[in-house]
């Protein structure tokens, strides 16, 4: 932690990685804050007080609360935009299911912290934040409704609500950063594998039996936990 956080802080600084450049360093500390409190309910003074330095010294680093924010999502963003626009449409609708919720899976289990905050605030986001955010949900919840509607035309899928089939998958994957943390003992690609398979079952997609988790041995020789109840 640096000689600022050391000096005259009325509490002890969250713990941070501290090979971290010192503005992603706030904004970890920001992050759990935000995710604790909500964007309303959160001041500057409060990331400054976690992060062991004075308001004034965080404004070196940020200018509003609202920066904090979008600095925080638009990676996330980003890359959810990205991601969803570059699966082919040359796939069969099962595996345009199936790479775009590894993808959003992956995403939610890496940075469980920025997408948690983002569903969270979804609704209450002003300015063009808000309205980036809102919009990149739209589209990815276009998109499945898009490659359910061709699964179903294609016998692929199971016939069914697509609207409320799509709320289903985004809820199940938003809802992974109330709950699931990376360093704990379900590994993301064990997470990805089972909610994928979960995910594709629910719309009907005849898989092949997988070898089940329970009996999934790993190299040290220890069974894997299974991933979902």
């Amino acid at each position: 932690m640096a000689q600022a956080a050391k000096r005259g802080r009325p509490r002890q600084g969250r713990a941070v990685a501290r090979d971290l450049p010192r503005d992603q360093e706030l904004l970890r500390i920001a992050a759990e804050v935000l995710r604790e409190r909500g964007f309303r309910g959160t001041r500057l003074e409060d990331i400054a007080l976690e992060a062991g330095i004075s308001k004034g010294s965080l404004y070196h680093y940020f200018e509003s609360k609202e920066e904090i924010f979008e600095r925080l999502v638009a990676n996330v963003l980003s890359t959810l935009s990205a991601e969803s626009g570059s699966v082919r449409r040359s796939l069969s609708a099962t595996e345009r299911l199936r790479k775009v919720t590894e993808r959003w899976i992956k995403q939610s289990a890496e940075y469980p912290l920025e997408v948690g905050l983002l569903y969270a605030e979804l609704v209450h986001l002003e300015g063009p934040a808000g309205e980036w955010a809102r919009a990149v949900r739209r589209d990815n919840l276009a998109l499945l409704r898009e490659i359910l509607e061709d699964g179903q035309a294609t016998g692929e899928f199971r016939q069914a609500n697509v609207a409320i089939l799509a709320h289903q998958i985004m809820g199940a994957i938003g809802a992974l950063t109330e709950w699931y943390h990376p360093t704990g003992p379900i590994k993301v690609p064990t997470l990805i594998e089972e909610m994928t398979a979960w995910i594709l079952a629910g719309v009907g997609v005849q898989q092949e039996p997988a070898q089940s988790s329970r009996d999934r041995v790993s190299t040290d020789g220890t069974a894997e936990p299974q991933a979902l109840p």
